[in-house]
């Protein structure tokens, strides 16, 4: 059971961190542990006020808006959740950091956000050091992948980096572990991909006709008796994306839970490696505020070389 707290009344100026949000939206974040369809309520009823008129739902936030929320109850977090291990290694593992953007190495198992039976992840452990007014997530990586990830320190910044995403601006290199019966130099699945639901409620990506587009490039790197290390590039940002078309292909990454093979990932297990082998190892983005490119690399993880030596 939860403790639960009650908030006096709220007034907030809006500046540029938060203009464009929708009213929902900004009070979903503001408000974390109260229910959507409670923050629905008190904006209909008239309790959220923006420069001291009702506003519905839909109302865009601009520079200079005073926003007042009424008394609230909302969760409150336990304390302590940020002093575990992983969360060390994680507060430890910053690969840059300036005014505008926070990029990290994630490890592998640490999820970007919390959800699903996951109660915090990479963007609450980092807001629950109190180091930060605003941060949010630029792209996300697959609980099991480990490696770069970009964070925006201010909306703006945010904003640049969405774009950058969107638009196919962002360079991200991958690396990735298959059998060593991949006989290519390179190879290219270009194969349109669906998202599914399973009977179960499980969320799968399959290849169909009827999905978006998508196009990665794999290249042989090194080949030893047992595994052969891909460097991946992506030209579309597709969820599960690399998982399921070299799965599709026939050669799904080591340790793939979800779309790989059971008898080649208890093989993997053997080596006493208890994770997907794929690695976000670089990234190339333009800055949102300099406009100069930044590329930022990691060193592949020491698992690697357990299983390449």
């Amino acid at each position: 059971m939860r403790a639960i707290s009650k908030v006096d009344i709220t007034q907030l100026l809006i500046d540029e961190n938060t203009i464009n949000q929708r009213i929902d939206n900004f009070l979903f974040k503001t408000l974390k542990g109260v229910p959507k369809t409670h923050v629905y309520k008190i904006i209909r009823s008239g309790q959220v006020r923006v420069n001291s008129h009702r506003i519905s739902a839909s109302y865009r936030l601009k520079t200079g808006d005073k926003v007042r929320i009424p008394p609230v109850r909302r969760a409150v977090p336990k304390e302590g959740k940020t002093k575990n291990g992983k969360n060390h290694i994680l507060l430890n593992n910053i690969l840059h950091e300036d005014e505008d953007v926070l990029v990290i190495n994630k490890p592998s198992g640490v999820a970007v956000h919390g959800g699903s039976g996951i109660s915090e992840g990479v963007i609450e452990i980092f807001r629950g050091t109190q180091n930060y007014a605003y941060l949010e997530l630029a792209h996300r990586l697959d609980k099991e992948t480990s490696g770069v990830l970009v964070l925006a320190k201010n909306r703006p910044s945010l904003l640049s980096l969405h774009s950058q995403f969107r638009d196919g601006l962002v360079d991200k290199i991958y690396f990735a572990l298959v059998s060593s019966s991949w006989s290519f130099d390179n190879k290219t699945a270009n194969f349109p991909l669906l998202r599914t639901v399973r009977k179960n409620g499980e969320r799968f990506v399959i290849v169909n006709e009827g999905g978006q587009s998508a196009k990665t490039e794999f290249l042989l790197i090194k080949k030893t008796r047992d595994f052969a290390m891909l460097k991946v590039v992506m030209f579309t940002g597709r969820t599960h994306q690399i998982r399921v078309h070299l799965s599709h292909i026939g050669f799904p990454i080591a340790g793939d839970q979800k779309y790989g093979k059971l008898e080649f990932n208890k093989f993997v297990e053997k080596w006493g490696v208890k994770r997907m082998m794929l690695h976000a190892k670089s990234i190339n983005f333009m800055h949102p505020k300099t406009k100069k490119q930044c590329e930022i690399m990691t060193s592949l993880p020491a698992v690697y070389k357990v299983l390449l030596d």
